[in-house]
């Protein structure tokens, strides 16, 4: 019985201490929100290369790509929304447009000819717009970009 409520008090103590930092990190890029005077930061291995956006020194979006010869995979673009709570999303700001624009730039500087991807079935409608904008070509579930199209 003991453990049971020293077991309840940690979680309530878990997750008021997450609410209490989600709140400083929100506090830290609310001045910057306006301008949205992102910073990209990339990160480059053999393989593999990362890209993210960050509001001051906070990490709100960042997009993994896999790199297998002259082909490209987008494994995931993620945009944080932990400030939900404060009824403010990062999204639809442009942020996830210049990550997208600077994984086609890299892409293309390594020499890849094309750059894929795959959506998930609950966001489709969704990023079928985002990618669709910024030029990629949609079948299903699928994105791809031909990076050979702009030469």
């Amino acid at each position: 019985m003991l453990i049971n409520l020293f077991c309840q008090i940690l979680d309530i103590y878990n997750k008021i201490r997450n609410k209490y930092y989600q709140t400083r990190r929100f506090l830290s890029i609310l001045p910057h929100l306006k301008k949205m005077d992102v910073k990209l930061n990339t990160k480059s291995y053999p393989d593999v290369f990362r890209v993210s956006a960050e509001l001051n020194n906070v990490e709100i979006c960042r997009a993994v790509v896999i790199v297998r010869g002259e082909c490209t995979i987008l494994e995931y673009l993620f945009i944080e929304d932990d400030f939900m709570l404060f009824n403010m999303s990062l999204k639809n700001r442009g942020v996830g447009t210049k990550v997208l624009n600077e994984v086609i730039q890299l892409a293309r500087k390594r020499g890849c000819k094309n750059i894929s991807g795959e959506m998930k079935k609950s966001s489709i409608n969704k990023l079928t717009r985002f990618y669709g904008k910024s030029g990629f070509k949609i079948t299903g579930d699928r994105f791809g970009y031909d990076l050979r199209d702009d030469e």
